[in-house]
């Protein structure tokens, strides 16, 4: 059976510094992407997202009936595609 990965994503901003050793970033960088190949996510990630996605949605502007038909229907559009119509 393949795996697959529902979720992965990096975003870095470097620093002057940063940029001037970008090498050593990108060292780091593969070092953990190797950690996670070779032992798993860890359980502190996968809580830390949660934590992360609870404290958004106990924050999320509270919508009328309406507004929230209106957003998700957009929501649902954007993930159609047009073979699935």
């Amino acid at each position: 059976m393949g795996q697959t990965f529902d979720m992965f994503q990096m975003d870095i901003g470097l620093t002057e510094k940063g940029e001037n050793e970008y090498m050593n970033v990108l060292k780091t960088v593969y070092m953990f992407i190797n950690e996670i190949k070779s032992e798993g996510v860890q359980d502190y990630i996968f809580d830390e997202l949660k934590h992360k996605n609870q404290l958004e949605f106990n924050n999320e502007k509270k919508m009328s009936p309406m507004e929230t038909a209106n957003d998700l229907s957009r929501k649902l559009n954007w993930n159609l595609k047009k073979d699935d119509i």
